[in-house]
């Protein structure tokens, strides 16, 4: 998960200090998820992850959770962490979304074929600037209720668009690329670009700064 050492210590904190004052422990495998994901959340500017990433994540190593597990043993030990949740936002998760999308292997030839003017390394800065540009400007008001994490997988989407635009050539994404390289459903892409962040970026006022 590549979690750093301040989220992991403090996840083993969370599971003693619950460990010592639950009265049971119904699964310790989904409290131990439970207490990465709560770390997580509280240092989240060290990438947070997801429940869904959790439990994908544990199922690969063998352990099966669910989303339904994580959920259960927040509303059951909230009591016993008595820390207060910081809700998250897009901008939380961009890093590791462009991090997902330089990973990509296929994008190399995919960037070959588009004509890029760039190796993996100019194209992420640029990806990663562009995505903050656009959120710096996309209101609390405008985000709504969208989830932050899909929402931030629009906003890169839309990102290389804009780039493509800015410098004259082709976009590298596709919705299809941009889906299985965040693993990020392609539909939920979709809806989030099309409803949310293309109409607001292609705002002349706002198009015309992002294009600077």
């Amino acid at each position: 998960m590549k979690l750093s050492t301040i989220v992991k210590n403090r996840a083993a904190y969370f599971y003693q200090k619950i460990k010592r004052n639950a009265k049971t422990i119904r699964n310790h495998v989904s409290l131990i998820g439970y207490c990465l994901f709560y770390s997580s959340r509280e240092f989240s500017q060290n990438a947070p992850i997801s429940i869904r990433e959790l439990c994908n994540i544990f199922k690969h190593l063998g352990h099966r959770i669910n989303p339904r597990l994580i959920i259960r043993d927040s509303i059951e030990y909230q009591s016993i962490i008595k820390e207060k949740n910081v809700p998250h936002r897009s901008e939380d998760y961009i890093i590791r979304l462009v991090d997902s999308i330089s990973n990509y292997k296929p994008l190399i030839e995919r960037m070959k074929k588009k004509q890029s003017n760039w190796n993996i390394k100019e194209y992420s800065e640029k990806l990663l600037n562009k995505s903050l540009s656009i959120l710096h400007i996309l209101s609390p008001k405008i985000r709504g209720s969208r989830n932050p994490f899909i929402l931030a997988g629009a906003v890169v989407y839309c990102s290389d668009k804009i780039i493509a635009k800015q410098f004259k050539i082709k976009p590298v994404l596709t919705q299809k690329i941009a889906s299985t390289a965040m693993d990020i459903a392609e539909y939920s892409i979709r809806d989030h670009y099309v409803k949310v962040v293309k109409p607001f970026v292609q705002s002349k006022k706002n198009l015309t700064q992002l294009l600077s």
